[in-house]
């Protein structure tokens, strides 16, 4: 019998609400997009994901869970808007680019 499917657990106290509308405000879906993977990810691995948040700006760290067990944690992490429109939030992780918005880091 397969496992039913598993949701995000969000143990940010309304954080990761705020950094949504955020997302929102800039016209910015990466961080929907991170998101959604780490739901497929828990989908075809019968895990489930708890998200919590972290020091830096819009950022969020994660654990996935199996079976009561962490397997892989990281963070959702947020590179700010940078250039002339906006001071975004300082970026407290290596980016290949300089593209803004979420991606996610293990």
């Amino acid at each position: 019998m397969e496992k039913p499917v598993t949701v995000l657990e969000d143990c940010t106290n309304g954080d990761l609400d705020k950094a949504l509308e955020y997302a929102g405000e800039i016209k910015d879906n990466s961080l929907q997009e991170c998101l959604d993977k780490l739901s497929l990810v828990d989908r075809v691995s019968q895990s489930s994901t708890k998200i919590y948040p972290d020091f830096a700006p819009h950022s969020f760290a994660f654990a996935r869970m199996r079976e009561g067990k962490c397997q892989t944690n990281g963070g959702i992490i947020f590179h700010g808007i940078h250039g002339e429109h906006g001071a975004g939030a300082p970026t407290f992780s290596v980016s290949i680019d300089n593209t803004p918005g979420w991606s996610v880091h293990t």
